[in-house]
């Protein structure tokens, strides 16, 4: 079983992929589509890396899902998508911190967490 640290950070990553999905038909452009399906794919790919153990790579998509975040945050778009991606910059981080625990170590590395 893995530790509920893992369960949370991959429910939060599905969560934020899905919330993202769902804002992206609610602006105009039919453009505006295709980036959020990418940051999905990054998303199943940080999933797939903290269930199958390996810890580099779900830090790095989640990192980098922070990041992109982040700087759509800072960007020149409307107030409700800047709020809605500073909320998600911020889950994405909290997942950083998760991975980072001992618990979740133990998980990657298959040591027992003493």
């Amino acid at each position: 079983m893995r530790p509920l640290e893992i369960r949370l950070s991959a429910a939060i990553v599905v969560a934020a992929a899905v919330v993202f999905l769902g804002l992206a038909p609610l602006r105009d452009d039919p453009g505006v589509v295709r980036f959020p399906v990418v940051l999905a794919v990054i998303a199943a790919i940080a999933v797939a890396a903290m269930w199958t153990r390996v810890r580099v790579a779900a830090l790095v998509a989640v990192g980098l899902l922070a990041l992109v975040h982040t700087v759509i945050t800072l960007g020149a778009l409307p107030w409700w998508v800047r709020v809605a991606s500073g909320v998600l910059a911020a889950a994405h981080m909290y997942v950083v911190i998760l991975l980072l625990t001992g618990p979740a170590r133990a998980h990657f590395t298959g040591v027992p967490n003493d």
